[in-house]
């Protein structure tokens, strides 16, 4: 791409404009998954952020709320992505901090706190805008009455009664995007914080990482009602369901109990999908769910499910998910 083009004129047309986030959208799941930078420099996101918004100024106040939708949902695709570079940044830093001399080591946390402090602002002011908030609203309609038939062979009915109401949107496709904002959100407050209080990082109370001790668990059964308002939405239909079904898995470092079974049996859908897929999310849940049998047995509707094993994980849980990050890092050694 950098070869054949350039921001401005990859950010021309609607054409270039989809590829370019096509490729952002590989490259900050692999950038994320290696603890590595990525190829394509800043400018590339921010040129096409500064077209879309120009066109947005223009085109918003004329298209009817029926229509805008999917043009909200593209745009705010868009500025999704362009704050993945804050995480990518901050975690690739993260293996370097326990080869640093203490005084060079505090300046890299302090200059990483920065930007996770940042990442978390941005993202924040996303949610809170107007057009994601729109995209998000629910639909008038109830649960779809046939909901449970679409599993209810091999998965057990979702515990409303326990977790609460599915979300059912009334623009069906935005369920993918809170699913997104809110693995982000948890892979902040699990995968990358943590890591950084083991090193050394003090408490930082006033950017909300540590104001409500149930923001992972809270966060992680959102994703949970959420999931279930999609799957109630497109059936059985996996094609559309993989891009969900593959971020539930981070719900399982943190739901509560009471969902555990629902989950289990949601995540043995990815089994059939092979060892790349299904083997990285055993090593985690094997060790926070507590069942070191997992890695060879795997998960399968027929096995016993977790619902009374293991714990919720929170941002404070420092060894507990230190030890997930050193499984991250060991699966690459490996694949390596």
């Amino acid at each position: 791409m950098q070869r054949c083009s350039n921001p401005a004129t990859q950010s021309s047309t609607a054409l270039g404009r989809s590829l370019l986030q096509w490729y952002l959208h590989l490259e900050d799941n692999c950038t994320l998954a290696l603890t590595c930078k990525p190829q394509l420099s800043s400018e590339w996101r921010q040129a096409d952020l500064r077209v879309r918004r120009k066109s947005a100024q223009q085109d918003y106040p004329r298209l009817p709320k029926e229509e805008r939708s999917a043009r909200f949902l593209d745009d705010m695709w868009a500025e999704l992505w362009a704050l993945g570079p804050y995480l990518v940044e901050v975690f690739s830093k993260i293996p370097r901090l326990k080869s640093l001399e203490e005084l060079d080591r505090m300046l890299l946390l302090d200059q990483l706190s920065t930007q996770l402090t940042k990442f978390q602002s941005e993202l924040e002011k996303l949610i809170q805008s107007q057009p994601v908030q729109e995209i998000l609203e629910l639909s008038d309609s109830k649960s779809n009455s046939s909901f449970d038939s679409w599993h209810s062979g091999c998965c057990p009915a979702f515990p409303t009664e326990s977790a609460g109401s599915i979300y059912i949107f009334r623009f069906a496709p935005a369920g993918h995007f809170k699913m997104n904002m809110l693995v982000l959100r948890l892979y902040m407050r699990l995968i990358v914080y943590a890591p950084l209080r083991e090193a050394g990082l003090p408490f930082l109370p006033n950017a909300g990482f540590e104001v409500d001790y149930n923001t992972e668990e809270f966060d992680a059964a959102e994703m949970c009602r959420t999931y279930a308002g999609i799957e109630a939405t497109f059936g059985d239909n996996m094609d559309l369901m993989l891009p969900s079904l593959y971020s539930l898995v981070m719900a399982g470092f943190s739901c509560p109990r009471y969902l555990r079974r629902w989950l289990w049996c949601k995540l043995a859908h990815l089994e059939p999908l092979g060892r790349n897929y299904i083997e990285p999310i055993k090593e985690g849940l094997a060790l926070v769910w507590d069942r070191p049998e997992l890695k060879a047995e795997g998960i399968g509707f027929g096995k016993e499910r977790p619902e009374t094993v293991g714990k919720a994980v929170r941002f404070d849980d420092i060894d507990l998910v230190s030890k997930m990050h050193r499984l991250n890092l060991e699966e690459e050694l490996t694949q390596g």
